[in-house]
């Protein structure tokens, strides 16, 4: 799990190695503006233009 709420529920889980895996248990589409929000899409967008480069 990489993020846990205070009593113990799994929030979201992501994939360390090999092609790009993340889930979550919220919208961070609501919140795009605020850092970590925008990080989880900035991640989105690297591991599909490396996928598009290796498909070319």
């Amino acid at each position: 799990a990489s993020a846990v709420s205070p009593d113990g529920v799994v929030e979201s889980i992501e994939r360390r190695s090999g092609s790009f895996l993340m889930g979550v248990q919220w919208h961070p589409e609501f919140l795009t503006k605020t850092g970590k929000q925008a990080a989880i899409f900035g991640a989105l967008i690297r591991a599909a233009k490396g996928r598009t480069r290796a498909l070319k």
